[in-house]
């Protein structure tokens, strides 16, 4: 069994669950109200068709409405930051019930064990586009896509290219960086607009003196969760998550210490690293992270197609945005579309 910290209402907790007792009937209450929401879901059919808006709220204003005791009322919220990668407060309860109707329920969303690749995710890149057998162009930016006339036309800094169709997959809070001409959907410019992108930080680190199988959860400062990944000679590789990166630099290993150690006090941070999606002009953000309402409303904006131009990318997908899962799905939907827009 994992060795467990918790840190709740700043106090720091060891064992296999820092609930107390007499919160454990609002436990049991708090997952039947979720498991039964999920249960309305189907997440092969877009969300707009499933009459939920009443579920597409903020997930602490959900969590407000049931009256939960105080600490698990926070841990709560604490859980749905993590997968939300933004604060609760501004992350869609329908996201994350989405997720749970597609993992098969509350339970095996909550057990999910995600894998990693072995030689890294450059290694899915690579054996795709050996497969496809296809020409990528790097450091390309594309400035403008015109589909005023057959073919459409996409037009970078270095020379243009012509297709039948164009596949988009840039997320939708940098599509705002290219010129479409004619422009795009009022609905796809607002997404431009609010984004819906997490702003979370992750970050990597080298710990001398902590367990080599840890589960830390709680409202730490710059980091929500954190576990172990494996370790050597060197201590454990501990992998955490935060809901805010203007709080944590992943680089700045004093800082790192500090969110570590209030979990771990006896323990060492030797070296960290991360990477500021938030700030990467190409990304302006982490995974899809919905707002509250942001489903019911733009959901089929965002993957519609406009014209000869299909848009596809993890954020459109519907079992599984935030996953690479959801990008592939979302790839074979758009072969579909193009595969339409092409026939006689």
């Amino acid at each position: 069994m994992l060795p467990r910290v918790w840190l709740v209402g700043g106090r720091l907790v060891e064992g296999v669950s820092p609930i107390p007792l007499e919160e454990l009937s609002d436990l049991e209450r708090l997952l039947k109200t979720l498991m039964s929401a999920a249960e309305r879901i189907d997440p092969d059919r877009p969300l707009t068709e499933q009459d939920l808006g009443e579920l597409d709220i903020g997930f602490d204003r959900f969590l407000d409405g049931l009256r939960l005791g105080p600490c698990l009322r926070e841990l709560a919220s604490v859980v749905m930051s993590t997968a939300a990668g933004r604060d609760a407060g501004d992350a869609s309860l329908l996201y994350w019930l989405r997720q749970s109707a597609a993992a098969g329920g509350v339970l095996r969303l909550l057990a999910v064990d995600n894998q990693g690749f072995r030689e890294g995710t450059v290694s899915l890149l690579e054996a795709m586009l050996t497969e496809a057998n296809v020409e990528l162009r790097l450091s390309c930016p594309v400035r403008r896509i015109e589909q005023a006339a057959e073919p459409v036309k996409v037009v970078t800094d270095a020379e243009c290219f012509e297709a039948r169709t164009v596949v988009v997959t840039i997320p939708s809070g940098v599509l705002g960086q290219v010129e479409f001409e004619p422009a795009l959907g009022d609905a796809k410019l607002r997404a431009v607009r609010e984004s819906h992108a997490g702003t979370g930080v992750k970050v990597w680190a080298i710990v001398q003196g902590a367990p080599g199988h840890l589960l830390a959860l709680g409202r730490g400062p710059g980091l929500d969760i954190a576990w172990t990944m494996g370790e050597d000679e060197a201590g454990s590789l501990v992998v955490g998550f935060g809901r805010d990166s203007g709080a944590l630099d992943p680089n700045d290993r004093a800082a790192v210490q500090r969110a570590i150690g209030a979990y771990l006090p006896d323990a060492e941070v030797t070296a960290c690293t991360g990477y500021d999606w938030t700030t990467d002009r190409y990304a302006l953000g982490t995974w899809p992270s919905f707002l509250p309402g942001q489903i019911t409303r733009d959901e089929r904006a965002l993957s519609a197609p406009e014209g000869r131009i299909v848009f596809a990318g993890s954020e459109t997908a519907r079992r599984w945005p935030t996953y690479i899962e959801g990008a592939i799905e979302s790839g074979f939907r758009a072969a579909r579309e193009i595969a339409d827009l092409l026939a006689p």
